[in-house]
């Protein structure tokens, strides 16, 4: 099964999918929130999720926690109440590499339309800003198709990833805009004639 790592998570997974756990418009933004690898509090993450009501936080940060995609790191009293420090767990994102080899077609299929499902969301709510301007924002989608070797392809992923971990340490500022990039890859064998 993706995304499944230890076995404390089996009897939550019997009875829904670990992709169903992860592929959540509200869980996927905590968990890319998470991702990059700093802890954070409810209000943290709240802060830059505004668009989320606290009390449906809570309800899928505990959806989160029970599936064993996060954990409480550090836990503090503050006014009265306990307050959680979150980050993802360990290895939480990694699917081991036999279940993605034994996932049928179909199982690919039904993971990739949720996938799409959280993207047609996101860009619903993006269209649906009060001062949408996609020239402005820098906004915008686009495909293209390129003809590279495996290791052309391997090369190519690597800078991709060179570039998006240093975007990724940049910290939210009234400077800078939240924004979604996303990359689907397929590939179509060439066959000899």
């Amino acid at each position: 099964m993706l995304f499944y790592r230890n076995t404390q998570r089996k009897e939550l997974l019997l009875k829904t999918s670990a992709s169903d756990l992860v592929l959540h418009p509200v869980r996927i933004k905590v968990l890319q929130v998470l991702a990059l690898g700093k802890p954070l509090t409810v209000q943290q993450i709240n802060q830059q999720l505004p668009q989320i009501a606290q009390a449906t936080l809570y309800r899928h940060l505990n959806k989160l926690v029970k599936g064993g995609m996060i954990q409480a790191v550090e836990e503090k009293q503050v006014r009265g109440t306990v307050e959680k420090t979150y980050a993802l767990s360990s290895g939480s994102m990694l699917p081991e590499q036999q279940d993605i080899m034994s996932a049928s077609p179909e199982e690919h299929l039904n993971m990739f339309l949720k996938f799409i499902g959280i993207l047609i969301s996101d860009f619903e709510e993006y269209i649906h800003q009060p001062d949408f301007h996609p020239s402005k924002d820098l906004g915008g989608y686009s495909q293209a198709i390129l003809h590279m070797s495996d290791e052309e392809f391997m090369d190519f992923n690597r800078e991709l990833q060179r570039v998006f971990l240093k975007a990724a340490k940049n910290e939210p500022s009234p400077l800078r805009q939240a924004r979604n990039i996303t990359f689907i890859t397929t590939s179509k064998r060439n066959i000899d004639p």
